[in-house]
């Protein structure tokens, strides 16, 4: 049995692949097995365009497919840049071409944004690998998931990297949803302009080309001019405000809202029948905890653009909360008595804050910097509505009522955050603010 490479799977989804395309392997088993020629078109092609390779840049890396055609095609040095140590260290034990142990390969384990970001250097080539897009496109997976790397303002980094004749190179699997490969040629059309990106289909993915390439390396390559097609004028294109790549328009998908409206009238046929006094909630805790939730949501989805959709985003939203929670409830416990509207006013100062400041600005910091900086940014909201709620607690003398409101509010928090969709995750902050002076009004009624 010939072992072309190695697979990784999650949850029976292929999620990286490793595939022996050295020269003598290629020679020994293409005419055996077809699938190894489509995939050395697709890895070897951009090194067949005559750009100069001395410095070569991967993102998404993983196990180490892109970097191996690197080498075998003679860069100079290799910088591999994936978020997740786990798939190097895959990569570097189960790739039959070995290329995570040549000396002229680096390994660096970072989010892709936050490389470009960080680091100045430039570059002859930079290579986008697959990244996700297997994983994001199988049908577990959520159309809504936000992807920063294929944004606008993640080209236009990339760009910045690349030397004056460099050549950027992008892999993309657009599986069965079709309209992606126009939405990826657009995109690289905004950022380089048009009739400068070239294209080549084959089964595994079309691979995008940009760069000074000559017509007869075009030619050779198999490569054409780009077209966009004019069905697509009016599909937007990913930013950072709304890097929903996988949503073809700002419309909330029908199995979603479908999904949510069934369980939300079976929820409120049950309650109506078994908890009747659960439909005249305190709309005060109610409010503050859809906000509340809301606020929680949205900062997780910020704080992806600094460290990459990973579990450090989680823990760190989730810290922040917490911290915020702890220390409101310490603080409420410390003094006898708060002004609610002042503390409002503090409230509202922090969403304009956070909506105003440019998260991606922190990404000059240190990691540990970073971290600290932006779960205090992103949570401060939550800090503040934490007074709000445990000075209003203390004050209506009873828990279960406002605890059971506030838990049913967070609910509908939780959808609000579908509002992303249309207007864009900074839409959020607005979204929040307009709840809680939903709740501000809610609480100078019940004293009236």
């Amino acid at each position: 049995m010939i072992k072309v490479g190695s697979t990784v799977k999650v949850q029976q989804i292929t999620y990286q692949q490793t595939i022996n395309l050295s020269p003598q392997f290629l020679a020994e088993w293409q005419d055996q097995i077809p699938r190894l020629k489509s995939a050395a078109v697709v890895y070897n092609l951009p090194y067949r365009l005559g750009a100069k390779q001395e410095r070569v840049l991967v993102v998404g890396a993983g196990m180490g497919n892109d970097v191996a055609a690197a080498l075998r095609n003679g860069a100079g040095s290799v910088d591999a840049v994936d978020i997740d140590p786990a798939i190097l260290a895959l990569g570097r034990q189960l790739h039959p071409e070995a290329p995570y142990s040549n000396p002229r390969v680096k390994l660096i384990v970072n989010d892709a944004r936050s490389f470009f970001k960080t680091n100045s250097g430039r570059y002859d080539m930079v290579v986008f690998g697959l990244l996700d897009s297997y994983t994001l496109l199988s049908s577990l997976s959520s159309v809504t998931l936000d992807s920063f790397v294929y944004t606008l303002e993640s080209l236009r980094q990339a760009q910045q990297h690349l030397t004056d004749d460099g050549v950027l190179v992008m892999a993309f699997y657009t599986g069965n949803v079709w309209w992606i490969e126009q939405r990826i040629g657009r995109l690289l059309e905004e950022v380089f302009g048009a009739g400068q990106v070239f294209s080549h289909s084959e089964p595994v993915g079309t691979t995008f080309v940009v760069g000074p390439v000559s017509p007869e390396r075009l030619a050779e390559a198999q490569l054409t001019v780009w077209q966009p097609n004019p069905a697509f004028d009016n599909m937007p294109l990913p930013t950072d405000d709304w890097p929903f790549l996988y949503l073809q328009a700002r419309a909330i998908p029908a199995a979603y809202w479908q999904a949510v409206l069934l369980i939300g009238l079976v929820c409120l046929a049950l309650i109506a029948r078994s908890f009747p006094q659960a439909l005249r909630p305190n709309w005060h805790f109610w409010l503050l905890g859809a906000a509340f939730l809301l606020v929680e949501f949205k900062s997780i989805t910020e704080l992806a653009l600094l460290f990459g959709s990973t579990w450090l985003v989680n823990i760190l939203a989730i810290s922040g909360v917490l911290l915020m929670a702890l220390g409101a409830n310490l603080l409420v416990l410390w003094r006898q008595r708060f002004n609610l509207r002042g503390v409002y006013v503090f409230l509202f100062a922090s969403l304009v804050l956070a909506y105003v400041f440019p998260l991606n600005a922190l990404n000059v910091f240190a990691p540990a910097l970073r971290a600290v900086i932006s779960m205090i940014l992103v949570s401060l909201p939550l800090f503040f509505a934490g007074l709000i709620f445990s000075e209003s607690l203390r004050r209506t003398g009873e828990t279960a009522g406002p605890l059971a409101s506030n838990l049913s509010g967070s609910v509908v928090g939780g959808i609000l955050e579908y509002g992303a969709i249309w207007w864009g995750i900074k839409s959020l902050y607005v979204i929040a603010a307009i709840v809680y002076a939903g709740a501000l009004a809610a609480s100078r009624l019940q004293k009236n």
